[in-house]
């Protein structure tokens, strides 16, 4: 090894290794999974994603061609069975493959879904090494920029990347929210803890970050979150209160490994969405503006 003892031996070496880790993270086809699983309850079960938007176009409609701006090699829609041939006729045109999963409950054991990270595993079921996953809302619209930031970005990150904003710009005046809520040490995240019951009042809400739920999951990542849900599920699922949140799921998983690498970037456009019946009328006024 006396050969590596020169420093520009190492320093070609070092550049060779970040050299084939890049080349093998853009050889690995991109995959964007959109969560659409939800209950929708404050819109009598009517999935929030087909809302019309703009124009003609459907929220999902305007989400996806947001998210191919980085040049996905298909997408997966996660659903709930019922709303299976909903989502297909909505989406029978699209350009770029759609595959399907399926987020499912026991109705005698449970009112509702047990989570996000249980919807993504759905998802990482359909998914192999040769792909990079990257999991969105369904009823959020983040922008091009972001998904170009994400792409371009994720490289460096070796188990993943999650988007965020400043806490204060997804917290509304006038009601409490949940938010996933991202630590962070110099570029990377070291943890995400999910806040429940946040008011613009609530201490903190000025200088933390947000997770919005654009995140791009790598295979020890989702190996991790995957572990995550069948030690929940076997612990909480009769528990109709408890949910699996992809945010614990990720924290827990840094916890566990703290060797995990993932980055953080910060959005540059202002996430908009539809979370109560009246949204869609200020989401179209904003996309016409």
């Amino acid at each position: 090894m006396l050969w590596f003892r020169s420093p520009t031996t190492r320093l070609v070496f070092i550049r060779s290794l970040k050299y084939f880790w890049n080349l093998n993270m853009d050889s690995q086809k991109l995959v964007i999974a959109i969560m659409l699983a939800g209950m929708s309850s404050r819109f009598g079960g009517s999935p929030k994603a087909l809302a019309i938007v703009a124009g003609n176009k459907t929220l999902l409609d305007v989400s996806m061609t947001q998210a191919a701006t980085c040049d996905p090699y298909r997408f997966i829609l996660i659903v709930r069975k019922e709303n299976e041939a909903l989502f297909r006729g909505a989406v029978g045109r699209c350009p770029i493959p759609v595959d399907f999963a399926f987020q499912e409950f026991d109705p005698s054991r449970r009112k509702k879904p047990f989570g996000t990270t249980e919807a993504v595993c759905a998802a990482l079921s359909l998914v192999d090494e040769t792909e990079r996953v990257v999991v969105i809302n369904g009823d959020d619209l983040y922008g091009e920029s972001s998904f170009r930031l994400l792409r371009d970005l994720w490289k460096h990150y070796e188990d993943g990347i999650i988007g965020v904003c400043p806490m204060s710009a997804v917290v509304p005046f006038d009601r409490k929210v949940n938010r996933g809520m991202v630590r962070i040490d110099g570029a990377r995240v070291i943890g995400v803890e999910e806040w429940m019951g946040v008011e613009r009042c609530t201490p903190g809400v000025d200088t933390a970050l947000a997770s919005v739920n654009l995140i791009g999951i790598g295979a020890r990542l989702a190996r991790a979150i995957r572990s995550d849900l069948e030690t929940t599920r076997a612990v909480y699922y009769d528990d109709p209160a408890r949910e699996c949140m992809l945010t614990e799921s990720i924290d827990r998983a840094l916890h566990s490994d703290p060797s995990l690498r993932i980055g953080w970037f910060s959005l540059k456009e202002r996430i908009m969405g539809i979370t109560h019946p009246g949204d869609e009328k200020e989401l179209r006024r904003a996309l016409v503006r």
